[in-house]
Parts: C-alpha cells; structure tokens; sequence
C-alpha cells in the first residue's frame, strides 16, 4: 500500500472519532473521573506504566500495531451473533421453529451482547452482585440454542 493511500485511509478513519468516542463512554457505568491515556508504542506504553498502574482501576493495552483491527473485527463477529440471535428471537425461527423458551433466551443472549453494560448494572442494582462481563454469557446461550437446533433438526429421508 502506497503511503499516500495508508494516509487517506488513516484520515478516513478518525473522521467522527470524537463522537464515537463521546458513544463510547456514555455506555461505560458512571465511576467518578476517568482519565484515557493514549500511547502509540509499546516503549511508550512500558514507561507510563507505573504510573497508570497506580491511577487506574481498570487499565488496558490492546497491542501493537494492527491490533486495534483485530478487536474490531471480534467486536463485529459479536455484533453480528448478537443480531442473529435478536432476529431469530423476533421472528420465532432459528434453524428451525423455536420454541417460547428459545425465544426468551435468544432474546436474551441478544440483550447481553448489544447491551452488556446495562445488564451488568441493571444485575448488580437488583442482586447486589457485580457481574462481570455478561456479554460472554450471551455467546454461551447463543452456542447452546444453535447446537440444539442442529440436534434437533429434521433428518432427510432415506431412501
């Protein structure tokens, strides 16, 4: 790739950026200040690292270069499976007809992987329990509900 096209690409990229981000942390449960630091190296990263270890409660390096591109496409491939299992949910029909109970809990597995935050608060408000991380909860569901369609689907005929 030219550097010209990686440039464009790149301005491309951060257009809207503040607004998605300003999305983004709208979505986080409300804890007081937040600070975001950004550093574009591993170098960098290693040498604020003390640092943010004693100011953060939650701290996160996505990884070198490239990185980024790979959450995005896992973030994706769950948004995807979160939209399967909402529609399958609405429309009453996976591999096959489902059942009241396979709808319940497809909706369900939808519910915690489009909106895991409110979940987990919503949970932790009404139990008193956090509940970490309910989003891989939704692809569990969502896994047992495809593997019990394909049990239970119908066999063709033999001749």
């Amino acid at each position: 790739m030219s550097y010209a096209r990686k440039a464009a690409r790149g301005i491309r990229g951060r257009k809207g950026l503040l607004a998605r981000l300003e999305k983004q942390v709208a979505l986080l449960k409300p804890a007081g200040k937040r600070v975001w630091f950004h550093s574009s190296s591993m170098g960098e990263f290693e040498q604020a690292k003390p640092i943010l270890e004693k100011l953060s409660a939650s701290m996160r390096y996505i990884g070198p270069a490239g990185k980024a591109a790979e959450v995005k496409a896992l973030v994706n491939m769950v948004m995807n499976i979160n939209t399967a299992a909402l529609a399958a949910g609405a429309q009453n029909w996976m591999l096959h007809r489902t059942t009241m109970a396979e709808r319940v809990l497809l909706i369900l597995a939808g519910l915690l992987l489009v909106f895991p935050s409110l979940i987990e608060a919503a949970a932790e408000g009404l139990s008193g329990y956090d509940l970490p991380h309910p989003a891989p909860f939704g692809l569990a569901i969502m896994a047992i509900l495809l593997a019990r369609q394909w049990i239970t689907r119908a066999k063709p005929a033999k001749a």
